[in-house]
């Protein structure tokens, strides 16, 4: 894992800058409503996801423990940016979906990038997608077999919110052998605005 060592807690806000470039320590938690594991590994320091069944849905985060933020002991987080590159190795038909996602209290959160359903095409494509202002509000539980997250249940950023993992989520709904490299997975807090997804 390359992260500089940015992390810094203001008085109300806490302030990191994570981005990750070698994934031998990544892990996945395969979610309710799949029809089987994802076969995930490290390679050509890029993370590999495919999806050899035809409905799945899996969060991805490192063990590093700076993926893990502490709002009680850190502070609050106002907004977040998330960026990443990706590598289409073999994909066709939908592809493979993509979205900002966390864990916390066991459950799991999409960002609303899922709803856009940001698909990876052809074999050979290549391409960085960003999407910055996330608050709590922009992410939905995603518990169940459903694809939608439910944003009348969001996770908690507050000084008061309980320790979180940061990560992303890949989901496929229909087709098999579909194979993303992903690279550069970058998160940033900020507290200098109250946000604005955008």
């Amino acid at each position: 894992i390359s992260l500089p060592p940015t992390d810094s807690p203001t008085a109300d806000c806490q302030e990191f800058d994570l981005i990750a470039t070698d994934f031998t320590c990544w892990t996945n938690d395969i979610l309710p409503g799949s029809d089987g594991p994802s076969e995930t590994s490290s390679v050509r320091s890029k993370w590999r996801v495919n999806h050899s069944v035809d409905i799945l849905k899996a969060f991805y985060t490192s063990c590093d423990e700076r993926y893990t933020i502490d709002p009680a002991a850190d502070g609050a987080i106002r907004s977040l940016d998330f960026s990443l590159d990706w590598e289409c190795e073999y994909c066709w038909g939908l592809g493979q979906g993509w979205f900002p996602a966390i864990k916390q209290n066991g459950n799991f959160y999409a960002g609303k990038m899922l709803s856009v359903r940001v698909y990876v095409t052809n074999s050979d494509e290549f391409g960085a997608e960003t999407i910055t202002g996330l608050t709590q509000a922009n992410f939905g539980l995603l518990n169940s077999h459903e694809f939608t997250p439910d944003m009348t249940h969001n996770p908690d950023f507050s000084a008061s919110g309980s320790s979180l993992q940061l990560g992303f989520m890949t989901w496929q709904n229909g087709g098999q052998g579909i194979t993303v490299l992903y690279d550069n997975i970058k998160w940033t807090s900020n507290c200098d605005s109250s946000g604005g997804l955008t």
